[in-house]
């Protein structure tokens, strides 16, 4: 009797911890990509529905939406079209610094950016 109530808590704790890492991803983002010597000013905003990542990337150059987007936790991935060209991204939220990373694959270069909450 006490390992069903035991596990019937642990299972409330998990469902209550991805729906807080989900709602604290949600929002706009902000942070530098910089490829090839170049920074380039990203602003994302991402929108949570259940395990869907959707929401859009605005540069200098225009927005673009998101797509293919999905979070399982606090980790999460999605795919950007850049004229023509699926530029997938992966990363991980984490709240106690409340930023996000992320590494995406740009014509075969792994590119590393930090992503924090926008002001």
């Amino acid at each position: 009797m006490k390992s069903k109530i035991l596990i019937g808590i642990f299972a409330i704790s998990a469902i209550v911890i991805c729906i807080t890492a989900f709602s604290d991803l949600q929002g706009k983002w902000s942070g530098v990509f910089n490829i090839e010597g170049n920074a380039i000013d990203l602003s994302y905003n991402f929108k949570i529905d259940g395990t869907k990542l959707s929401g859009n990337v605005a540069s200098p150059q225009g927005v673009l939406p998101l797509y293919d987007g999905k979070t399982n936790g606090a980790d999460l991935s999605f795919t950007v079209d850049v004229n023509g060209a699926p530029i997938k991204s992966v990363g991980k939220y984490y709240a106690d610094g409340d930023s996000i990373i992320l590494n995406t694959d740009f014509n075969g270069a792994n590119i590393h950016t930090k992503l924090g909450r926008a002001k």
